[in-house]
């Protein structure tokens, strides 16, 4: 009863452990999908909500649409209350729109604008800059307006949605209207957001008397969402998901440096901060990646020898990993996802760092070819080289029949190989001399040396550029085809007497191979 109990107990408590896991899984999982929805949220917040007005100057400046606009200017009349365009004026180097009537001069970030003169029936000048824009995105307008008439001075702005100067839809008409304004300064700082893909500013003076002027002075427009859209999708596409806690394989230095430029573009510095901090996760990701290759410090062409075909070694981790300089190497098929990088690697390194790769069946790495061994990731790269070595010696030379009158003494061995041919009888070398291209060789026998003598045996090796040396040839042993001499001793006999012994009839004798 007691046992029952017991495990009742157990499997109680196993069951609790289960349900808490699970609960806290299931927990985690709703904390991770409501950042990433928050994160999109926010994303989405900075781009479709009003930002805040831009005061500091030097960005104004920096990012006036404005200085690359088109300027126009036109005038009309008391014949014609349409405007009509004064394609003689630049808005760069020319500032009379009407000689002696009317002219307007653009400076960065300011815009001076006159009415006078004596030509009655032009009743007012008028300047306009149209510059592109995003739906959807807002845009803020900045001057300080100010005439310079003696108390009051009659002129407009207006912003528009549209290019069409006598139909103007305006989306700021505060001052639209020509009107008499005093000299006192007029801030004006508006925020408005684009519906079109092109909008304008125009500036109008107005004359009653004989000269009306007005200065629109830090004068801009820039685009309050500026950078924010590219940055956002620049920054998402660093990173596998929206934690922001791992990098693409696509992630480099570059594509960091690009986005890093795009934030420095937004005006909302709330927003450029957030960003920013987001991209140093990214920076740090990065820097963590310290290229490292470490591989056999040589590589030989000798069948035997495991280095003749393969590879091991180390580098960073899940490094891709690739192979050149042998025709041996197939190639590669894996791509490292990174933009112009159009090499396909062989292999990519484990968890560790470590690879190992060898070439197909039967393929073996060639003396004095220069293997790469390149390691790539998400941008960073290092690379060593080994010259193979060749550690084969040369097949065994043959060495062809020796006579003792011959003037060389001929074989085969490795082409260009060196031969060397040694006396037997104590391993001392007799004659040396260099193979052809095609293996044959033939060594010179001095005059000193001749003739050879009969029954001495020889033998040569052959020595490769690397200097391996090959096994001794089979031996050879001189062929005595030199007949003895001997000069004849002169005998007196009488017939019937006994022929004396061989020695005694022969004297002087001699042989090449010893003298009797």
């Amino acid at each position: 009863m007691k046992k029952k109990k017991y495990s009742f107990f157990i499997v109680t408590v196993l069951l609790s452990s289960l349900v808490i896991l699970v609960t806290l899984k299931i927990e985690m999982k709703s904390v991770l999908k409501a950042e990433e929805k928050n994160s999109e949220i926010n994303s989405q917040t900075r781009a479709e909500t009003e930002p805040p007005e831009i005061t500091d100057q030097t960005i104004l400046l920096k990012y006036d649409l404005l200085n690359k606009g088109k300027w126009q200017a036109f005038v009309n009349s008391i014949f014609d209350y349409n405007w009509s365009e004064k394609k003689e004026w630049n808005g760069v180097d020319k500032k009379d729109i009407v000689s002696g009537v009317a002219k307007a001069a653009i400076q960065p970030s300011s815009l001076s604008l006159e009415r006078g003169g004596s030509q009655y029936f032009i009743l007012k000048a008028h300047v306009t800059c149209t510059f592109p824009t995003i739906p959807g995105h807002y845009y803020q307008l900045s001057t300080e307006m100010q005439g310079e008439n003696a108390d009051t001075s009659t002129y407009a702005l207006n912003w528009v949605s549209n290019t069409d100067i006598n139909n103007p839809v305006s989306v700021f008409p505060t001052y639209k209207d020509i009107k008499n304004h005093s000299n006192e300064i007029i801030d004006v700082r508006h925020i408005v957001k684009a519906t079109t893909k092109e909008m304008a500013v125009t500036f109008t003076a107005d004359s009653e008397s004989t000269r009306n002027a007005v200065n629109y002075r830090k004068l801009s427009v820039v685009d309050l969402n500026q950078g924010i859209t590219e940055s956002n999708e620049g920054l998402e596409d660093l990173f596998t998901d929206k934690t922001h806690t791992k990098l693409k394989l696509s992630a480099t230095q570059a594509k960091i440096d690009k986005v890093k430029k795009s934030i420095e573009t937004i005006v909302n510095a709330t927003t450029q901060t957030e960003l920013s901090t987001e991209l140093t996760k990214a920076q740090a990701l990065l820097d963590k990646i310290t290229m490292s290759l470490t591989i056999p410090t040589e590589l030989v062409n000798d069948p035997k020898n495991e280095l003749s075909h393969t590879i091991k070694g180390k580098t960073y981790p899940n490094s891709f990993v690739h192979f050149s300089g042998s025709s041996a190497f197939p190639a590669g098929i894996l791509s490292s996802e990174v933009a112009d990088d159009s090499k396909k690697y062989q292999i990519r390194a484990d968890e560790e760092g470590n690879f190992s790769y060898s070439l197909p069946e039967g393929k073996y790495f060639k003396w004095n070819e220069k293997v790469t061994v390149t390691s790539m990731l998400r941008g960073k790269t290092t690379s060593q080289t080994r010259q193979v070595k060749d550690d084969v010696p040369p097949e065994k030379p043959k060495l062809n029949t020796i006579k003792d009158q011959a003037g060389t003494i001929s074989g085969e061995s490795e082409a260009d190989a060196t031969v060397t041919m040694y006396d037997k009888s104590d391993d001392t070398v007799f004659l040396t001399g260099t193979a052809g291209a095609d293996g044959q060789f033939s060594l010179v026998v001095p005059e000193a040396k001749k003739p050879l003598v009969p029954y001495k045996t020889y033998y040569v090796t052959a020595t490769d550029a690397a200097g391996n040396v090959s096994d001794a040839s089979d031996d050879q042993v001189v062929v005595d085809t030199t007949a003895p001499k001997a000069e004849a001793v002169k005998q007196a006999l009488t017939l019937g007497d006994k022929l004396p012994a061989i020695d005694k009839m022969l004297t002087n004798i001699s042989d090449n191979a010893g003298t009797a």
